[in-house]
């Protein structure tokens, strides 16, 4: 009971940010403090942590009979760090993978079905609907006890914030408990693809794909139209790969758009620091570190210090080549390539993902995804 209660608690607060920041010697680069590298401990953090607690003994059981298959994804972790630039960045990183790791271990355990999820997801879909479709209108936070779920305070006068041009009037894009509309809808959109895997109500897939669109995320939007007109069905994974590497091939049309250039300028040093570390690569958390050491000193600010939005670039940069050769060990193992609805989340995954770092920087996205994985692979088994 105690266990069930948790579990929706979980998913009810999963698209929230309420947390608490800590911040280290190593959360500040170039002499800035950056929200990535902050120990932040949330409310779905302690949840998952109380579920795994009460699950504990049958998670040492599973650990000690999987101990072999385990043993490379051990070492990785543990060579990851030792070459970490950035070691106790690195860390906290790696305690919110194996956080989210060991969720997913508790439902395989207690033998969780998606129907169990699917009503307290669309509440939670509902409710950033509606608050992102207050933020279209009103130009505006809410505030109040918005503010402690994770609701950014602005209005249109608020600076670095996503906006968008309609009919000549500037608007602000709707971020609703997200750090970014782009996250959010990446958010959304998992959230659809759970839904669609069960028999759920056609209102709650409507909101979602509303909310997608209210985003204005262009890949997102894109990205969902593929996705529900069943391009992803016929095995294009080869061609998904592919798809996000043409902006090296258009590279001069990059450089001479300026909202373009901005979005896409850190491919150049992020392949200089691929070349620096080519192995090990830099650690989790160490991309920022790494940055600042290739980059012209006057390019170093608060704005221009971010993940490069190519979550292949930048996983090769954190892990190196000893990164892909484990990500291919165990994507090999698990055999990714027999499961058709496995292999259409991870083209979303990567599409999306090859024009942004959201997936694999921000913990609301790191959560449906893994919950999503868990899901839709029980699902094929």
């Amino acid at each position: 009971m105690i266990g069930r209660l948790l579990l929706f608690l979980i998913i009810l607060f999963s698209p929230t940010q309420l947390g608490k920041h800590f911040w280290g010697p190593f959360s500040q680069v170039g002499g800035f403090r950056l929200d990535y590298l902050s120990p932040t401990l949330y409310l779905t953090d302690a949840l998952i942590l109380l579920y795994t607690l009460i699950n504990l003994p049958e998670i040492i059981k599973f650990l000690k009979r999987h101990f072999r298959p385990l043993l490379p994804l051990i070492l990785f972790i543990f060579l990851n760090l030792l070459f970490s630039i950035s070691p106790f960045a690195s860390l906290f990183i790696w305690l919110r993978w194996l956080l989210y790791s060991f969720l997913i271990l508790c439902l395989h355990l207690n033998h969780v079905k998606l129907k169990t999820i699917i009503y307290p997801l669309t509440i939670s879909v509902t409710f950033i609907v509606l608050l992102e479709v207050i933020h279209l209108l009103t130009q505006a936070s809410l505030g109040g006890v918005l503010y402690y779920l994770g609701e950014r305070s602005f209005n249109q006068s608020t600076p670095q914030l996503a906006k968008m041009v309609i009919n000549g009037r500037l608007l602000l894009r709707p971020y609703a408990t997200f750090s970014h509309p782009n996250s959010l809808a990446g958010f959304l959109l998992i959230s659809l693809f759970i839904l669609r895997l069960k028999s759920s109500s056609e209102l709650a897939k409507i909101i979602s794909f509303v909310g997608i669109v209210l985003s204005f995320s262009k890949t997102a939007i894109v990205t969902t139209v593929l996705y529900l007109l069943g391009f992803f069905k016929k095995n294009r994974l080869l061609l998904v790969l592919t798809l996000p590497l043409l902006i090296f091939l258009i590279k001069p049309l990059i450089d001479s758009s300026e909202s373009l250039s901005n979005r896409f300028y850190l491919l150049s040093p992020t392949l200089n620091i691929i070349w620096q570390y080519p192995l090990f690569g830099v650690g989790l958390g160490g991309f920022f570190s790494a940055l600042v050491n290739v980059l012209p000193e006057n390019q170093i600010t608060p704005s221009l210090i971010q993940p490069v939005h190519n979550i292949f670039l930048l996983f090769v940069a954190e892990t190196g080549v000893l990164g892909l050769l484990i990500l291919g060990y165990y994507t090999i193992k698990a055999k990714v390539l027999r499961h058709p609805r496995l292999i259409e989340l991870i083209s979303l995954f990567l599409l999306t993902g090859g024009f942004d770092h959201y997936w694999i920087t921000l913990p609301q996205n790191k959560l449906i995804l893994f919950l999503a994985l868990f899901f839709v692979y029980n699902k094929d088994q």
